[in-house]
């Protein structure tokens, strides 16, 4: 019998020490709600900033396209130019001024 006493003041310390654990504790603290309402503040500010700020994805691709017919706009530019003065050396041998350093 004295095992089996031993056995029921175990279970019963560790039943009442269960007891005072989850009645004594409360389940979040103010401080505790205050910091993860601010980490979910700050992470839903950081997240709308990439999807509607000023290194948005959106922005890149216009940004992007923007670039590329830029791009394309230089290189219609230089052949019209290159066009251009074909045709101005052109005239200037045909008219033979070029010559006279006029």
């Amino acid at each position: 019998m004295d095992l089996y006493e031993a056995y029921n003041q175990i279970d019963h310390s560790v039943r009442k020490s269960s007891q005072k654990l989850f009645i004594s504790s409360k389940p979040f603290s103010l401080k505790q709600v205050l910091i993860f309402v601010t980490v979910i503040s700050i992470t839903a500010i950081y997240i709308y900033s990439l999807l509607f700020g000023h290194n948005s994805y959106s922005l890149m691709q216009e940004l992007d396209n923007e670039k590329k017919s830029l791009k394309r706009e230089i290189v219609e530019l230089k052949e019209d130019n290159i066009r251009l003065q074909r045709s101005y050396f052109n005239l200037k041998s045909a008219d033979g001024s070029y010559q006279d350093g006029i």
